[in-house]
């Protein structure tokens, strides 16, 4: 066997990680609090689920497992001449010219914007209707401010997807258990690919409505040349 594919087999042996967020209201509560909202509450701790599982997953992001920054800069003196240097890097490391993610904190992401509407390109580049940048220099962005810093001034990433090897292992009930609940589903969220497991089900005794949105799952470093680190000095 190959240390690839040994690597790959200890991964999903090591798959088991599991987070979660809960909600549990009475009927009065629902009944009698006007802008009590379990659908709105359970959106917002399904953003926030989805937010720590990518946090998790991200923390294997060190020099230890990707090498040196390709790029060191702070955030007020990024700019698309950066994009474009860091494109000819990427280009000259003979990548894939597709697909190739950018990943930024929106101090980053704004810069870059206000320079491109600086050089009057608002129009040529067309943003997006939630203002999020376009695909640029052939890279396709993303925001996101909870990177891990792992006491490396992390900002952002250039990465192909090979670089992060991640499992997703959603357990369903057993049919006792399915018995007891009157809601089980599986979501997958098309922005972050991870798919969340949803469970509802009454307390009679307690009169309690109890909702659990949860993600198993599993992760591992992969192909350690697909992702280059940009910190900050």
């Amino acid at each position: 066997m190959t240390s690839f594919r040994k690597k790959i087999a200890n991964f999903f042996y090591g798959i088991g990680r599991r987070k979660y967020q809960s909600l549990t209201y009475t009927s009065e509560e629902k009944a009698r609090q006007p802008y009590f909202d379990p659908i709105t509450l359970g959106r917002l701790k399904g953003a926030k689920l989805a937010e720590d599982v990518l946090l998790d997953i991200l923390s294997v992001i060190t020099k230890e497992n990707f090498g040196d920054a390709i790029l060191t800069r702070n955030a007020a003196d990024f700019d698309t001449d950066d994009i474009i240097d860091l494109e000819t890097k990427i280009d000259e490391l003979e990548w894939p010219d597709s697909p190739r993610g950018m990943l930024l904190k929106s101090s980053y992401m704004a810069n870059v914007k206000k320079d491109i509407k600086t050089s009057g390109g608002l129009s040529t580049f067309g943003f997006s209707p939630l203002g999020e940048l376009p695909n640029l220099m052939g890279f396709s962005f993303s925001k996101f401010n909870r990177l891990p810093d792992n006491g490396e001034k992390l900002q952002g990433f250039i990465v192909y997807p090979s670089a992060i090897m991640v499992a997703l292992a959603p357990i369903a009930p057993t049919a006792n258990v399915m018995k007891q609940l009157s809601t089980y589903t599986t979501y997958t969220d098309p922005q972050t690919g991870l798919t969340f497991e949803y469970r509802a089900w009454g307390d009679a005794d307690t009169d309690a409505s109890k909702e659990i949105i949860e993600c198993n799952y599993g992760f591992g470093v992969g192909e350690k040349a697909a992702l280059k680190r940009i910190v900050s000095e």
